[in-house]
């Protein structure tokens, strides 16, 4: 059981779903592990729960150890990219889950997907926890306004990561020129249809995840299966 979560938020209650990743070309890069809950039919509510209460720390560990677990198993879905919180990744605990999960997975990478970077209050401290976690081989992403935040420049991350909904923003072209100028991989996520694939791949972005591109599995580990 997560320590200081509710009861009904027990480890049995929890399940990985992963979303596949691909290459513009199609080739499988990997998978999105996506945590989901039996007793919330929308992700979102539970979450709601675990910020109110402040537990995000807790439910990172947790993450990490389903992720750990799971890895032992070797399913082969490529790299593995989890969403983890800003504020969890200075935490010495969540530290030394990563090192031993990177170490576990291989020769399959992990990447972290970095979750309310804008509500980080110590960005020094996250910025060394990141740079330490970089070079004990871990890859960062940020979503693609995260840009704008003043300290962003001062992040290692390999990845940036945009919603499909926003293609028609102006923030979409610009952010696209500034990571190909930065030479950082682009990834749009939410593809939906044929068409939104067509365009992205006019475009050239890297990789693609969405119902349009292929769909999601169900990743068993006895204890926290449907």
């Amino acid at each position: 059981m997560l320590q200081g979560l509710p009861g009904i938020l027990n480890c049995a209650e929890m399940h990985f779903i992963a979303q596949p990743i691909l290459h513009r070309g199609g080739e499988l890069f990997g998978h999105e592990l996506l945590l989901r809950f039996k007793q919330y039919a929308d992700p979102q509510a539970l979450l709601k729960i675990v910020k109110h209460l402040d537990l995000r720390h807790a439910l990172d560990l947790q993450v990490c150890q389903m992720a750990t677990e799971l890895s032992a198993i070797k399913p082969d879905t490529g790299c593995w990219l989890l969403n983890l919180y800003a504020e969890s990744l200075p935490k010495a605990d969540i530290q030394l889950a990563l090192e031993t999960l990177v170490e576990t997975l291989q020769p399959a990478a992990l990447w972290l997907h970095v979750l309310e970077l804008d509500q980080t209050q110590d960005m020094p401290l996250l910025r060394n926890a990141m740079r330490r976690l970089h070079d004990a081989n871990i890859n960062f992403a940020l979503d693609i306004g995260d840009l704008e935040h003043p300290y962003s420049q001062f992040l290692p991350f390999d990845l940036l990561r945009m919603n499909v909904a926003e293609i028609q923003h102006p923030r979409w072209s610009q952010c696209l020129e500034e990571a190909r100028l930065r030479n950082i991989p682009l990834l749009a996520y939410r593809v939906e249809n044929e068409a939104q694939v067509h365009a992205l791949s006019q475009q050239r972005i890297d990789y693609l995840q969405g119902y349009a591109v292929r769909d999601i599995i169900t990743l068993e580990i006895p204890r926290y299966t449907v």
